[in-house]
């Protein structure tokens, strides 16, 4: 899935040493931006709400996440983290922006020594509060933490009445076309054929992958990615911005799209050098299909730029 807000995009994110431990990597972006972009559906007048007495207010629960993600980072797993005293954005009643710009200011130079981590520093065991666990143990136990934290932030803005987003799958505010909640009985019963094959020891079926409506990358017939066609980015490029000039995708579905389709592309790539793929696609930077920024966001993090 891809999400809207990435405060740090795919491209920043460094190879880990060892490859076994890239999802480490990966995730800890991933949550990172989640967190960014459920704090950004907040206004700075709601941060003192508390939805009972005895609950924490968002405002406690952000500033907990800041300094609580250093605590696990420097005391347990051992990163150089900046003086504590120095963690928080200053005054008294810092903004919604402030809080984000600093938690992500944090979170950034972390991904150099998770990435240096090999199996020796990852499964040494640590002091973690009154007990001993392995590191590993204590960065799952990290993400589990923000997650929890992060969810009591959604609790707040629903009862708000503010738009909760998307994090593992679509809300109520948010949602795209294939989204594919499990809500039903039958949703969760999907697989359990394949799982019976495997336990049976039957060979698994074989084939393209399924075509998904709106993917660039649809397969060839024999279910191969081939690099895809300069002007099929372009048209691709073309159909999404008129969907969003339309108001046929809103700003949230116009964002899943356009980073899903990066994110394929990557994957994928696109046929011919850089001066062929520029020759196709530049020019609709230059009439105003593609914007500045989604322009920026393309070529970067294709490697064109």
């Amino acid at each position: 899935m891809q999400y809207a807000m990435h405060v740090i995009d795919d491209a920043e994110i460094p190879r880990a040493a060892a490859p076994i431990f890239q999802h480490l990597l990966d995730t800890y972006v991933s949550e990172t931006n989640k967190t960014a972009a459920v704090w950004r559906e907040l206004k700075d007048d709601q941060l003192d709400f508390r939805p009972h007495a005895r609950s924490s207010s968002i405002r406690d629960i952000v500033k907990h996440q800041i300094l609580s993600e250093r605590r696990f980072f420097a005391e347990f797993l051992g990163f150089a983290e900046p003086p504590a005293d120095r963690l928080l954005p200053e005054g008294e009643r810092p903004s919604v922006r402030a809080y984000i710009e600093r938690y992500v200011a944090l979170a950034r130079p972390r991904l150099a020594p998770i990435a240096a981590g090999d199996e020796a520093y990852w499964l040494a065991e640590v002091p973690f509060f009154d007990v001993r666990r392995e590191r590993i143990w204590v960065f799952w136990r990290r993400v589990l933490h923000t997650t929890h934290h992060r969810a009591q932030v959604g609790v707040a803005l629903r009862l708000l009445e503010d738009r909760v987003p998307a994090t593992y799958g679509p809300t109520a505010d948010v949602t795209w076309r294939g989204a594919d909640p499990t809500n039903t009985v039958a949703a969760a019963a999907r697989g359990a054929g394949a799982a019976i094959v495997e336990r049976a020891g039957a060979a698994a079926p074989t084939g393209p992958s399924p075509v998904r409506e709106g993917n660039v990358m649809t397969p060839d017939p024999q279910g191969a990615l081939k690099p895809i066609a300069p002007t099929r980015v372009a048209e691709e490029l073309k159909r999404l911005s008129s969907q969003r000039a339309s108001g046929e995708l809103d700003r949230d579905e116009y964002e899943h799209r356009f980073s899903r389709m990066i994110s394929e592309l990557r994957d994928r790539r696109i046929d011919g050098n850089r001066a062929e793929i520029l020759a196709v696609l530049s020019p609709l930077q230059q009439d105003g299909t593609v914007t500045p920024d989604d322009w920026h966001r393309l070529i970067r993090q294709l490697g064109l730029g």
